[in-house]
């Protein structure tokens, strides 16, 4: 399982989230002035948290878009087969030829009809 490096775009919009996070916080707090000029390591500590966060969920997701493409060629595959085995028609399941009830809903049926 290799790990997917998101694209040199996906890295730039998330050091921008970054530092407009970091300006919004500085704004929320009151700091007059050049933003920048006020403790500009905290600039570089928000945006290399918001892009390392955002590299690992961009990661997580590449992994599932994968997985679920694997799932949808062995489903294609599946159907391929069975349209092969069975034609275009499909094999009554006994299982979905009527509605099962449980003994809960039985016994209830049965209930009713003695009180009618």
């Amino acid at each position: 399982m290799a790990f997917h490096t998101p694209e040199p775009v996906d890295v730039v919009k998330y050091a921008l989230f970054g530092g407009i996070v970091r300006a919004v916080q500085l704004s929320i707090c009151g700091k007059d002035g050049n933003p920048l000029r006020y403790k500009p390591m905290g600039y570089v500590y928000s945006i290399g948290l918001c892009v390392a966060l955002f590299s690992g969920a961009h990661h997580l997701v590449k992994r599932n878009e994968d997985l679920l493409e694997r799932r949808l060629v062995a489903l294609q595959e599946q159907r391929a087969q069975r349209i092969a085995l069975f034609g275009e028609q499909r094999p009554e399941l006994p299982e979905f030829q009527g509605i099962k009830r449980g003994k809960f809903f039985e016994f209830m049926d049965q209930y009713s009809k003695k009180s009618q």
